[in-house]
């Protein structure tokens, strides 16, 4: 794929201080059989030499920012640095997707101009032992239990000729038109800044009439070690308290609340929900206080 200032086809990778990935996915995405896209990468102030790295990649377009875009954000200024190079397909890219199958990008663009679905491959990553393992395809709500989740989270990837209709999608590798992308009022990087904007995106889109497809044939596979939270150590009150304030946090309280009052379908399983999730949450936490068996 020739990276190019003008297609109908545009990436945005948002990225912070990951070099080394962020070279292995361009590289990944140059030798994909797909004819020519726009790649932007939105670097939100990294230290670690990215925008140096950048400045060897001149047919790569750089949108900078101070460490103020987080994921909801850098999705945004890119798909605005988009507008005027006649985009028609935008795709969403982590910076950490380290294998994509040959066709992927080009099935996953054919599906988006004929039916104008979101539309997002399986996403695997690497499990125990270093078995490949399905991290989801796409996502799926319960409500009375707890809210949204990934879909097949853990099973073994067996490809298929299917489509899939899920209710939402995560933004690893995410397809939408950029009209539609535009018409829903792009990501909500003031209420999701960092963690559920991809899915309060893509449920807005099938609230007015979309629908999220998952292309069963076409898979990505990404880095997870960088993602969520591994406690080595009992958590504490400052770590509790961090996890329900911290904007780097997927238990953020404010928009986790946000999330469930808007998407809910009535305001009582919204309660139901909130309750679930964070006693959830708490059981986490007290369950790094086990004592840990000796080996």
């Amino acid at each position: 794929m020739r990276f190019v200032p003008h297609a109908t086809v545009g990436f945005v990778i948002p990225t912070y201080n990951d070099r080394a990935h962020l070279e292995t996915t361009l590289a990944l995405l140059r030798e994909q059989r797909l004819k020519e896209a726009v790649v932007v990468v939105v670097d939100d102030g990294s230290s670690d030499g990215t925008g140096e790295m950048l400045v060897q990649f001149p047919d790569v377009v750089t949108v900078t920012g101070i460490g103020n875009f987080w994921w909801s954000g850098a999705i945004n200024a890119g798909a605005l640095e988009l507008a005027d190079r006649g985009v028609e397909t935008l795709i969403m890219w982590n910076d950490d997707n380290i294998a994509v199958s040959p066709t992927c990008l080009a099935d996953m663009v054919a599906h988006v101009s004929k039916t104008q679905d979101c539309v997002s491959p399986v996403v695997l990553q690497e499990g125990t032992s270093g078995r490949t393992i399905v991290r989801h395809r796409g996502g799926e709500t319960n409500w009375p239990g707890g809210g949204v989740s990934l879909r097949e989270f853990g099973g073994e990837y067996v490809s298929s000729d299917d489509v899939d209709w899920v209710p939402w999608l995560p933004g690893n590798a995410l397809g939408v038109s950029l009209r539609m992308f535009h018409e829903v009022g792009g990501v909500d990087d003031q209420r999701f800044p960092q963690y559920r904007g991809d899915a309060d995106f893509t449920m807005r889109i099938v609230e007015r009439g979309g629908r999220c497809a998952v292309l069963n044939w076409c898979w990505v596979e990404n880095d997870a070690g960088r993602t969520g939270l591994f406690p080595s150590r009992r958590i504490g009150p400052r770590a509790f308290l961090r996890g329900l304030t911290s904007i780097r946090s997927s238990d953020q309280l404010s928009s986790t609340v946000a999330f469930v009052l808007r998407h809910a379908p009535s305001r009582a399983l919204a309660v139901r929900c909130l309750l679930l999730y964070y006693m959830k949450y708490i059981y986490w936490c007290m369950k790094t206080w086990r004592p840990r068996s000796s080996s």
